[in-house]
């Protein structure tokens, strides 16, 4: 099964563009992130999606936040802190990442103002760099935690998605039981018979999780793997053993994030895409979800997945 994900709706060419996914053939079902930054509300967001996938006879997962860090305002580097959009508790030293900026020494933090001191990261060229509004944040410690789960828009998602009918929905960094709880609290009188819910394990704590939880009939696993590898920090190969976990746990779990990076990157496939692809099938994935990356190489990245599939080990 392949899962693609649909850009941002911002504007009558995004829908375009969602409707050339949704309409694919080899398109089985299709993810909508609700961390993008749209005008419209999430009502009006699903309702348009919704009429694509039944339209066409596709399953939608909405994909809620969770607790995923985001920087809140755009910031200069030379500042040297950061404010998040989450509320947390951390004890530094840590490491930090931050999405296309790389790795920090997280040294001080003023929760109170949701704020994060960093120093010796990378090194950038002549002018002003900027840690964007929106840009994905995840630390690295052992004393941190973000209070909550659900973050962002996701009640207004999961309101909206009630009012719809909707009820195939993804968890981000899912690292404990209360956190399912928090989602689930919305549907009460109707847990496990209404809703397909995919964990999505993006943590070294959501690995911990899965070794002793029993999956619900409604619940699958996913490995999303870009932030998961960044979990690792210094020790990216054990991320190897982490993905055998995972499909161990749920052989029908769906691999996410890093499928054909070289697309995403430079708009063309590269050998250890396709090396990448043919490895994850030999350990046992047979469902697949493109990123969000991947949605404004739409027509490649389905183009090199319909020559792969072939190489693809065949269920059973």
């Amino acid at each position: 099964m392949l899962i693609g994900t649909l850009p941002t709706l911002t504007s009558d060419s995004s829908l375009s563009l969602a409707e050339k996914m949704v309409s694919h053939p080899l398109i089985s079902a299709v993810r909508y992130n609700t961390g993008g930054d749209s005008p419209f509300k999430p009502i009006d967001i699903l309702t348009r999606v919704k009429q694509l996938t039944d339209k066409y006879g596709k399953v939608l997962y909405i994909d809620l936040e969770g607790r995923q860090l985001r920087v809140a305002h755009w910031t200069p580097f030379e500042a040297g802190s950061i404010t998040l959009n989450r509320d947390f508790e951390i004890v530094p030293p840590a490491r930090v990442h931050i999405r296309n900026a790389g790795w920090f020494n997280l040294v001080a933090a003023d929760s109170a103002k949701r704020k994060i001191y960093v120093e010796n990261g990378p090194k950038f060229g002549p002018g002003q760099y900027y840690f964007g509004e929106s840009q994905s944040v995840h630390i690295v410690g052992d004393s941190f935690n973000v209070r909550g789960y659900l973050g962002g828009l996701d009640s207004e998602y999961i309101k909206a998605s009630i009012k719809l009918g909707l009820n195939h929905f993804m968890l981000s960094f899912v690292e404990c039981a209360n956190d399912i709880n928090e989602f689930y609290r919305f549907f009460s009188g109707r847990r496990g018979f209404n809703q397909l819910v995919v964990l999505k394990i993006e943590s070294r704590e959501g690995l911990k999780f899965i070794q002793k939880k029993t999956l619900g009939s409604n619940e699958k696993l996913m490995a999303a793997r870009d932030d998961l590898l960044i979990s690792f920090g210094d020790n990216p190969t054990g991320i190897f053993k982490a993905l055998q976990m995972i499909i161990n746990a749920d052989s029908d779990a769906i691999l996410a994030s890093r499928i054909m990076h070289g697309i995403q990157d430079s708009g063309e496939i590269a050998m250890g895409d396709i090396s990448d692809l043919i490895l994850m099938s030999q350990i046992g994935y047979k469902n697949f979800m493109f990123s969000d990356g991947l949605a404004k190489h739409f027509g490649q990245a389905i183009k090199s997945w319909q020559e792969i599939l072939p190489l693809l080990r065949k269920e059973g």
